[in-house]
């Protein structure tokens, strides 16, 4: 038999062959003088042996061992047990090393899959942030992001619009029937939204198909020639930017696809609805069904609940447009709670198909870096300040006919905003003071034809809302004197007109030629 040389082990160390000890009987004592004579040669006879040893070596068995006390089999079955204990040995040996060798490969693997998912996730976001924003790098949103654009009050104004251009077949697919403004403040971590009514009757400022003048659901359709999303965007941002009084400085516009896609993506997410008929809302046309209180929408029904407004038959859409504004924006809440809950951020699934559904209908002229400082800012604001433009107890625009047909338009007139933008400034604000609802009344004692008129056009902007004016025949010494005949019981109205007027009140009893009924009187003097 060949003596086993050393070999070395997977840990460096030399693993050297021990004896084996099968019924206390070692494998180098196996050939003993107990053995027959006859079946032993000696040292001399087995010169020619390749390996020598030192004890007799056993010789090649005849059938049966004659006159032995130790039977051959017993060898031979000593023999195999030795050996099948070396192959056991072996066999663990090479589980072992085995074992090892899968906790490395298993680990490489893991490396591969987190540096796969990287790239893999990488390229993904740079795709997605090639067709999506309008400048920038992928790597900016790993950034500290870039200042917003806001305007003199803070606000950063945001055009959020939809049309159905990817909906295949679909009638004015370019309308614009979804327009809304989401208003964010840095400094005092608020925002609002408002909704823009699609009938609204308004200048195009250029001969388009429908006219010089008509809805503003055309107006993007106009100005978007040969698919130009940036230019027809602008000049809708600017004529909704004209009716609302806001300087809108970004553009976000989406397909009918991204709710569809984005809420199946997002596992539905839960709307609140408010119908005023007990049953909830039904809708002939798109199907939707859903009772009042929350329900988890998603897909096409999700889809339904943004386009519905019961035109084709059903029950819950009083006010038709106004009811579908109000959906929208709750939609448009709800993605924004469900993609930045914790269950989502954690879910690569979830962040894949998002950026999917975002990158196929999603166009705006946001730069990366600027997405990173909106998403941060969005992280930090609570809540959402739903301006209703159709409120019952502050209604600011109506419905009509004009050239033929059934529009919207201000309550003001077919081209005054201003009430408008009073109100959403007002709501923008919390809308403090539009809660104290003072009444306020400008008199003109300066002569000068209009003055009264222009100072009343200022309140509005400022957002106070319930103005008058007249004429006195009081001339105050000063260009402007005004009195508080509330005594200090609407103090937030107070502070605003103090701030506006430049001046503090004059005290709560009104000059005895001056009769008013008004909590605030401004009496307009020579300058």
């Amino acid at each position: 038999m060949k003596q086993h040389e050393p070999r070395p082990s997977i840990d460096g160390f030399t693993l050297r062959r021990k004896t084996s000890d099968v019924g206390g009987l070692q494998r180098k004592n196996l050939a003993t003088p107990e053995v027959p004579q006859q079946f032993l040669r000696s040292k001399a006879e087995r010169t020619n042996t390749a390996v020598a040893h030192e004890q007799h070596e056993i010789l090649p068995r005849p059938e049966v061992a004659q006159n032995s006390g130790l039977k051959r089999t017993d060898i031979d079955e000593s023999l195999r047990a030795v050996d099948d204990d070396r192959s056991s040995k072996k066999k663990r040996r090479k589980h072992t090393s085995w074992y090892r060798r899968k906790s490395v490969i298993s680990a490489c693997i893991v490396v591969l899959l987190l540096v796969g998912g990287s790239i893999f996730f990488l390229n993904k976001l740079m795709a997605v942030s090639g067709r999506v924003f309008g400048s920038g790098s992928v790597l900016d949103l790993l950034g500290a992001g870039a200042e917003l654009k806001k305007d003199a009050n803070g606000w950063t104004n945001v055009m959020l619009f939809g049309t159905s251009e990817d909906d295949i077949g679909h009638d004015g697919a370019a309308l614009t029937d979804s327009i809304m403004v989401l208003s964010v403040n840095k400094s005092t971590k608020t925002a609002s939204m408002v909704s823009m009514p699609r009938d609204l009757w308004v200048d195009y400022d250029t001969a388009c198909v429908a006219g010089y003048s008509g809805k503003i659901n055309a107006l993007y359709q106009c100005y978007a020639e040969n698919g130009d999303v940036s230019k027809g965007a602008n000049a809708l941002g600017d004529k909704v930017g004209e009716v609302f009084g806001l300087d809108i400085q970004y553009y976000v516009k989406v397909n009918y696809t991204v709710v569809r896609e984005l809420t199946t993506a997002l596992g539905g997410v839960p709307v609140m609805v408010e119908s005023s008929d007990p049953r909830g809302l039904y809708d002939f046309n798109t199907k939707l069904k859903v009772p009042n209180g929350q329900v988890t929408l998603q897909g096409e029904q999700a889809l339904a609940f943004v386009r519905a407004r019961g035109d084709g038959g059903g029950y819950g859409f009083e006010g038709s447009n106004f009811v579908r504004e109000q959906n929208q924006q709750k939609m448009i809440v709800a993605i924004r709670d469900k993609a930045l809950s914790l269950g989502t951020l954690s879910n690569p699934s979830k962040i894949f198909s998002i950026m999917d559904a975002l990158g196929n209908n999603v166009r705006t002229n946001f730069s990366t870096a600027e997405v990173k400082t909106l998403a941060d800012l969005g992280k930090q604001i609570s809540s959402i300040v739903h301006i209703n433009l159709n409120d019952n107890n502050k209604r600011v625009v109506t419905t009509g006919s004009y050239n033929g047909q059934s529009i919207v338009k201000p309550v003001a007139g077919i081209d005054d905003f201003t009430k408008i933008q009073a109100y959403i400034k007002s709501q923008m604000n919390g809308g403090d003071i539009e809660s104290e609802d003072a009444a306020i009344v400008v008199l003109n004692g300066s002569g000068k034809v209009g003055a009264a008129a222009a100072k009343q056009t200022t309140l509005t902007q400022a957002g106070l809302l319930n103005t008058s004016v007249g004429d006195t025949t009081y001339t105050p010494t000063s260009s402007v004197v005004w009195y508080d005949t509330t005594g200090g019981k609407k103090p937030k109205t107070q502070a605003k007109l103090s701030s506006i007027l430049g001046v503090k009140p004059a005290g709560t009893t009104l000059p005895s030629s001056v009769q008013s009924t008004a909590d605030f009187v401004i009496i307009l003097g020579n300058e």
